[in-house]
């Protein structure tokens, strides 16, 4: 199991993670090449508009 989890940095570079935060629309994920969970936002902030994203 331990190989299938994702690290901070990968959580943070999730583009629906992304929209949660506020840092990207919804209508956004659109243009993000699929699965998304293959892509990562370069330049990704963990503080957005309406939140953050924390390590654990």
């Amino acid at each position: 199991m331990r190989q299938h989890l994702r690290s901070f940095e990968d959580a943070l570079a999730y583009p629906p993670n992304q929209v949660f935060i506020g840092n990207r629309t919804p209508e956004s994920l659109w243009d993000v090449p699929e699965p998304w969970w293959g892509y990562r936002e370069p330049n990704a902030n963990p503080r957005g508009p309406f939140g953050q994203i924390v390590s654990e």
